[in-house]
């Protein structure tokens, strides 16, 4: 059975105005800045148990299984955003396990799936998002993964962990003139199994 949670946030603008695209000539009503311009979402997709191999020689994981973090940033606003882009930003993952660990997932131009950039311009029309998705390996800030030197259980030759308790959380910027937004609240919870790679 494969584990998929989500989390949605509203991100408050104060500068979007900004970029937004006048449609014609005629006078303008008094202007207002626009609130809940966008909205910030993140998931996550993985099995309950997650297959790691381990080569006995090198002592380096290969993961059988793939765990992915998406997060998507969607136009909520009546109109276009369009302007500069700035793509910076972080999904931090906390653990909860006897050996507590933060693990960083930068995000980035080369995790942004879509909509491309064009001359170094960005633009979401109204109910479009940008879109990063990561696969991810669960590498923590001091090199060890999530699970190493946990107590685990020997099970037909495997070590299984218990599962492993963690939360996601969302920094991000797309646009020089809109502040970064910060979102997420998302539970993870993973088993990890882990076996030798046989010899030969």
């Amino acid at each position: 059975m494969k584990t998929m949670r989500l989390v949605r946030s509203l991100a408050l603008v104060a500068a979007a105005a900004s970029l937004l695209i006048a449609g014609c000539d005629e006078p303008f009503p008094e202007y207002r800045e626009p609130q809940d311009v966008l909205l910030g979402e993140i998931s996550f997709d993985a099995p309950d148990t997650v297959d790691v191999w381990i080569d006995p020689l090198t002592g380096g994981y290969f993961f059988q299984d793939l765990m992915t973090l998406r997060v998507t940033v969607t136009n909520v606003h009546d109109d276009l955003l369009e302007g500069d882009a700035h793509i910076d930003g972080r999904i931090t993952v906390q653990s909860f396990a006897q050996i507590p660990r933060v693990l960083v997932v930068p995000l980035t131009i080369g995790t942004l799936r879509q909509p491309p950039l064009f001359q170094g311009r960005l633009a979401l029309p109204p109910a479009r998002s940008a879109e990063f998705t990561i696969l991810w390996l669960p590498v923590a800030l001091d090199g060890d993964y999530v699970f190493d030197d946990l107590p685990f259980t020997l099970i037909d030759g495997a070590k299984v962990y218990e599962p492993i308790a963690m939360r996601a959380t969302v920094r991000v910027q797309l646009y020089e003139l809109i502040q970064p937004m910060a979102f997420g609240n998302l539970p993870m919870r993973i088993v990890f199994r882990v076996r030798e790679i046989p010899p030969g």
